[in-house]
């Protein structure tokens, strides 16, 4: 470009910006001095409530002489008064509270206009009073975070816009973000290992692809050194990617596939990339193999868990069938000693009735021994029956009766449900068998479809 020329554009963008910048100026000022206006409202709104809370302390003091104890017959013979004195108080909440709103409502504009007049600067490229503008904002949420570090990211200020970006939610976006600084800044490293961050796991989002895009066009002369791994993982998220895509777009997948073998190549110092897919699909089949013998191995481990499990069962039921048979035996002698005590007892009361009639007791003796003789035998009858032996002897079982059928139902269960139990221990890596497999088949068929066989 000659000389002529560049003085023709120099001088035209001088006009523009000395065209441009008497509005912007005016605005800004115009801004500014209603911003002025809105701290001055605030100050003198302070001050009335400042007033109206040295007024409000007064009433209040005089509401305790009312109350307090020196002012006891005060409150017995002054209620007229005092019911003035509480709607007065009432009424200076009332003030102060629309005092505090007001005073709410004015910070809230404060703030929209220190916004305005920040993102005006933005917008007319001064990025360093703009940065001066948000930095006076009260609250600074994620989006002002961004609009400064964005300034400083114009200024150059590489770190400066980082760190404003650290201090937000670590999305995907603000990840790439920060990233791109890193490449500006000349940070390559910290830039890749940013889009890593990004790209795995890799779940094929708009930002992950841009992610995995930039990885790609990383200009780093020492980017195998400082990440060995680099081509390879580069592959593993354009596999995914392809693998994510088949369903959707086969242009898309066969774009993925070609870039996933390239940089497999890279990796495995292939020159031939069909060769280099044919190991690829040698790799997904021998993942499949191997889970086909991870299957097997944990199919037979499976089945001898089963078999602790039915042989703990079982000797679960043998104790529990055992606790069962001595709490009825048990129960048994309980039942007999029971009776035993009773017979002795109605024996003993009947001998009593017996002897005090005889040796001419007073009949109040008489008839309370009576009563515990027929009280006995009732008992006794009440008892001494087959039904109602089997009814004391389960009672007196029950606990263990339950527990005893709680061990029959479980190993019941586990003998019944014998492939059900095994399916479900092996039944993650049949999911992985499934799973190879087809990852295996999409590999052949992305393999026939770019390379055509």
């Amino acid at each position: 470009m000659g000389g002529e020329e560049m003085k023709k554009i120099t001088y035209a963008f001088m006009i523009l910006v000395f065209l441009t910048m008497p509005v912007l100026t005016g605005a800004n000022a115009a801004g500014e001095a209603a911003l002025e206006e809105l701290y001055n409202k605030v100050e003198k709104v302070e001050s009335a409530l400042m007033e109206k809370e040295f007024v409000h302390d007064a009433l209040l003091i005089q509401r305790w002489d009312y109350d307090g104890a020196g002012g006891f017959l005060g409150g017995l013979f002054s209620g007229g008064a005092k019911k003035k004195l509480e709607v007065r108080i009432a009424n200076s909440n009332t003030g102060m509270e629309s005092d505090e709103a007001s005073i709410r409502d004015l910070r809230g504009r404060i703030e929209k206009q220190i916004y305005e007049i920040a993102a005006s600067y933005q917008s007319a490229g001064d990025f360093r009073a703009a940065i001066k503008w948000y930095l006076r904002l009260g609250q600074r949420n994620d989006e002002i975070k961004f609009r400064i570090a964005t300034c400083h990211k114009s200024l150059g200020e590489y770190g400066d816009a980082v760190k404003w970006l650290m201090d937000m939610n670590r999305t995907d976006e603000i990840l790439l973000e920060i990233s791109d600084c890193y490449r500006l800044w000349g940070r390559n490293a910290d830039e890749i290992r940013t889009l890593f961050d990004i790209v795995e796991p890799f779940g094929n989002s708009a930002t992950e692809y841009r992610a995995l895009q930039r990885l790609t066009q990383v200009d780093y002369s020492e980017k195998l050194t400082d990440f060995p791994g680099f081509n390879i993982r580069i592959y593993s998220a354009f596999m995914f990617r392809a693998f994510a895509m088949q369903s959707s777009s086969w242009n898309e997948t066969g774009a993925a596939y070609r870039e996933a073998v390239k940089y497999y190549s890279l990796h495995n110092g292939i020159d031939d990339e069909v060769i280099a897919s044919r190991r690829i699909i040698s790799d997904y089949r021998y993942e499949y193999d191997n889970q086909i013998r991870i299957l097997d191995e944990q199919q037979r481990r499976a089945t001898e868990r089963y078999m602790d499990m039915l042989h703990e069962a079982e000797r679960t039921l043998a104790r529990a069938r055992r606790e069962y048979d001595d709490t009825l035996e048990r129960g048994r002698r309980e039942y007999e000693q029971k009776i035993r005590e009773l017979r002795d007892k109605v024996r003993h009361w009947t001998n009593e009735v017996t002897r005090l009639k005889s040796a001419g007791s007073p009949q109040p003796e008489i008839d309370s021994a009576m009563k515990w003789s027929e009280q006995y035998r009732r008992e006794l009858q009440r008892l001494d029956t087959s039904r109602a032996r089997e009814e004391f002897i389960r009672d007196y079982a029950a606990d263990a009766h339950r527990r005893f059928q709680r061990a029959r139902n479980d190993y019941d269960r586990i003998l019944r449900d014998r492939e059900r139990i095994i399916e479900d221990m092996i039944r993650p890596y049949r999911d992985n068998v499934e799973r190879a497999r087809r990852a295996m088949g999409m590999v052949e068929r992305m393999h026939s479809e770019v390379y055509g066989g």
